[in-house]
């Protein structure tokens, strides 16, 4: 039986994947929890890969510092404890290893770390110093969090200038956007939206912006932190996102002790309008309204002739958060609006 599991940011993307990571015995099994659940790799493998010194990351460790599966669960990513300048590691789930896991080929050591790149199964995303700094450029990543598709990284660029949260395109190993500046603390970006939602650790701002647009970042709102005469770093906030994006959970230091956690819902933006509005005479006398639910990106979701996510071809992706629609009628275009009724959302 395998026990001690920890799952803390190992369920993929798309819910049809988790790793099963032991604690503290350091063991991870890939495993498939949707449509059928079964291990991928009944044994198993050691969260010890014997990677490259890249990023400083030490020869040897036994335990990750943080960890994340991302999209479709091909791919995992974690960085190793102990690291002084942490590499972020891209690990297939199941690899070609002699235990069943990502295997490291040092193909990234100079003079070999030169374009074409063959991505391996065990790949140094992100560097920032040590023996061998990463072909990419990429500074530090703090709080790395990836987006629902396993594309784009989120995480707080603190060697920018100005500092603040920045995005990187897994994809095309290229930032989507440096800095939106305003500094960064925690962040998430769960929701199926363009826009993610980061906090500022010592005014205690919470933050959005969308992934692709550098100017725009806004302010949401904003609490007192441990900075300010409060406690300990687990006070600090931490941002939750809705799964359209329009809200964020968040706790303050400002009214919770150490022991006394409280959570509060702070208004991102407003849920869009109805898009393809159309009306058309009903039979006998009155008038039928048709309208699609909004959408918060144009970014597809998965394939369901294939089961994989798909940006291009899957799934639509409309407003999840709607409870019901209003209804309104008028002889006049600017006033004198009266409610005639109520739609239930449908998904």
């Amino acid at each position: 039986a395998i026990k001690n599991i920890k799952i803390d940011k190992m369920i993929s993307g798309d819910g049809r994947k988790a790793l099963l990571l032991t604690n503290p015995e350091g063991w991870i099994y890939p495993a498939t929890i949707f449509p059928t659940v079964s291990l991928d790799d009944a044994d198993g493998y050691s969260v010890y890969r014997n990677l490259g010194l890249y990023g400083a990351t030490p020869a040897s460790y036994s335990s990750t510092h943080n960890q994340y599966y991302v999209g479709d669960g091909t791919w995992w990513f974690m960085t190793p404890s102990g690291a002084v300048t942490g590499a972020w590691w891209r690990l297939k789930a199941v690899g070609s290893a002699a235990d069943g896991g990502p295997l490291y080929s040092g193909d990234l050591i100079p003079p070999s770390d030169q374009s074409p790149y063959d991505f391996g199964e065990a790949w140094p995303e992100n560097t920032v110093g040590g023996t061998n700094p990463g072909p990419f450029g990429s500074d530090y990543w703090s709080h790395f969090v990836p987006d629902r598709w396993g594309r784009y990284a989120l995480f707080g660029n603190g060697d920018t200038n100005p500092i603040g949260p920045g995005v990187w395109d897994i994809a095309n190993h290229i930032y989507s956007v440096e800095t939106f500046g305003g500094s960064s603390q925690h962040h998430d970006w769960h929701g199926f939206t363009d826009y993610f939602v980061a906090s500022e650790g010592r005014g205690g701002f919470i933050r959005s912006a969308k992934y692709n647009d550098p100017n725009s970042m806004f302010n949401v709102s904003s609490s007192y932190t441990r900075y300010d005469g409060g406690t300990s770093y687990e006070t600090l906030t931490r941002p939750g996102q809705s799964p359209d994006g329009t809200k964020v959970s968040w706790h303050s230091e400002f009214l919770n002790g150490q022991n006394m956690p409280d959570v509060f819902w702070s208004v991102v933006y407003y849920p869009y309008p109805p898009t393809d509005l159309g009306a058309a005479s009903a039979a006998g006398s009155g008038v039928a309204l048709s309208f699609l639910p909004p959408k918060y990106t144009n970014r597809r979701w998965i394939d369901p002739a294939t089961g994989k996510i798909d940006e291009v071809n899957g799934e639509v992706l409309y407003a999840r958060e709607i409870k019901q629609y209003h209804v309104w009628r008028s002889a006049s275009s600017t006033m004198g609006w009266d409610t005639v009724g109520t739609v239930a959302a449908e998904y």
